[in-house]
């Protein structure tokens, strides 16, 4: 990872480890994210933190210090849809339940979890909330400037990301997303209507006017041949402006001071609903103010159909956990590393930041630092020069880590494709073979490959005890392998010569029973 501060000068992160505390790359980025981030455009920087409590803990206190007159509560909308190939038993209501909506209660809740969309089911907002945008602006690239993205960029500034931080500043009334033809349609509409008046509403003493349905006539379009084009242009603007389609010159009040406009956006309760205006950090000193309208979430289940959450793509960002910051683009972030517990955690961390300027680091030590050894493997093959040679080796270099991993599911999961279990099963055939060959008599022992920790092999040392031999008792219990492995394994040890005819009879007939 290469970070960037204002003045082009690279700092790398890339050797992020438990043995690389001191290296000169690592102690130049600390050295400049170690100062605090201040205040930028009324937006406070997001802190990551390892553990949830404390982010749902400070994002609570910090919204509820906030004017309570001023809150507005934003609930999603979610559906599904079926796959035209989905089984009988795959229904609306089993969809509804899925991991993406919500998750069972965990031991000692009773209340679900929120799954797996990042957009939440219910959401409280405040002027001066500290927010982060979940959705990436999508630039429009049609030949008509009108194409099938909901988030165009418009205006000056920075394109916003998955990521941007912002604070909402008012509340506005929100128009729906119009194609081109229908929007053209609807501003000729205007126009004509305008061009028919005469005067202005302006109060200049002309002759009066009946003003625009939008509010939009004022003292600042006197009358004149180009009035009405202009009240037309100026309609036009804030239309595009409560579409979410283009950026507020002007930041508007708190809240509207006119009613409703016709067509205007619904919440749940068939009303019309405020959406916020939010200011986004900006480029060259420019802040960027946008209206956020709702977005959809989607996830596809396969051959089981589609989970869609519409919510407003925002999300309290006074703090994230490092999990949530997954897959943004963060701008203005500090991270706390006090109490990092997975490995590559505080990579992750640090990755999310744009840029040195926009980043602080706090509580860095090589003890919140962890790494992986398999990944740690790979870097040191590619700083040799081993690269094709380390992916390319014979017998799933990758596989090793999922036999011994502390999640059982994932052995069970892979040990259903068929190259995988004849991968593993060679791997303990070869294992026992070897601790036969060690065997001396009584009292004996066999050592078998690996050393069954992280990266080692499928068996650990096996103590033959009295009269030697235990080392067969894996094949007989069948740990991790059907009845079929443990008699192929059987078989090629008495073909081999290093089990008897009684005894592979005696272990055959353990096995069979135990199925």
């Amino acid at each position: 990872m290469t970070l960037y501060s204002k003045n082009n000068r690279a700092l790398t992160f890339s050797e992020l480890g438990p043995g690389d505390a001191l290296h000169p790359s690592i102690e130049a980025l600390r050295a400049a994210t170690s100062r605090p981030l201040p205040v930028r455009d009324g937006i406070e920087p997001t802190t990551l933190y390892p553990l949830r409590h404390a982010v749902h803990s400070e994002n609570e206190s910090k919204l509820q210090s906030l004017d309570p007159s001023s809150r507005q509560t934003f609930y999603a909308h979610d559906t599904v849809e079926l796959h035209e190939n989905a089984k009988p038993w795959v229904t609306r209501d089993t969809m509804l339940k899925d991991s993406f909506f919500l998750k069972a209660p965990k031991d000692g809740e009773t209340l679900p979890q929120p799954g797996d969309c990042q957009a939440p089911k219910e959401m409280e907002l405040r002027i001066g909330a500290q927010v982060m945008l979940l959705k990436n602006e999508v630039q429009n690239t049609s030949d008509d400037g009108w194409g099938p993205a909901n988030l165009q960029i418009c205006g000056a500034g920075q394109r916003l990301v998955n990521g941007s931080r912002g604070v909402v500043i008012a509340w506005d009334w929100a128009l729906p997303k119009k194609d081109k033809e229908n929007s053209d349609k609807e501003e000729d509409r205007h126009l004509a209507a305008a061009e028919m008046r005469e005067g202005c509403a302006s109060g200049c003493g002309g002759t009066a006017a009946s003003s625009c349905e939008y509010g939009l006539c004022s003292a600042c379009f006197h009358c004149s041949s180009e009035g009405a084009e202009v009240c037309a242009k100026a309609h036009s603007i804030v239309a595009a402006q409560r579409r979410g389609e283009s950026d507020y010159q002007i930041e508007p009040p708190h809240t509207p001071t006119e009613p409703p406009p016709p067509g205007a956006l619904k919440g749940r309760d068939g009303q019309p609903q405020l959406f916020p205006v939010v200011r986004f950090i900006g480029i060259g000193g420019r802040p960027r103010v946008k209206l956020i309208l709702p977005e959809a979430f989607e996830k596809h289940v396969y051959l089981q159909g589609t989970c869609t959450r519409k919510q407003v793509p925002l999300a309290l960002a006074w703090a994230l956990t490092i999990h949530k910051a997954q897959g943004a683009s963060l701008d203005y972030m500090c991270t706390d590393l006090k109490g990092c517990f997975a490995v590559g955690q505080a990579y992750v961390a640090i990755s999310r930041a744009t840029s040195v300027d926009g980043l602080e680091i706090r509580n860095f030590s090589p003890v919140n630092v962890k790494s992986s050894d398999l990944v740690r493997d790979f870097y040191d093959a590619v700083d040799k020069g081993q690269h094709h040679a380390f992916v390319s080796e014979p017998g799933m270099w990758w596989g090793e880590p999922i036999l011994h991993h502390p999640l059982t599911r994932w052995k069970s999961l892979y040990m259903r494709h068929c190259t995988f279990r004849a991968w593993a099963a060679a791997i303990d055939r070869d294992a026992v073979v070897a601790a036969a060959h060690t065997v001396h008599g009584a009292g004996g022992s066999a050592v078998a490959r690996g050393g069954g920790g992280q990266g080692g092999g499928s068996y650990q040392c096996m103590h033959g005890g009295e009269g030697g031999g235990e080392w067969l008792g894996g094949v007989v219990s069948g740990k991790g392998r059907d009845a079929k492995e443990r008699l192929a394994v059987l078989r090629e040890l008495f073909d081999d010569g290093l089990i008897d005819k009684d005894e592979f009879e005696a272990k055959r007939a353990a096995i069979i029973a135990s199925i």
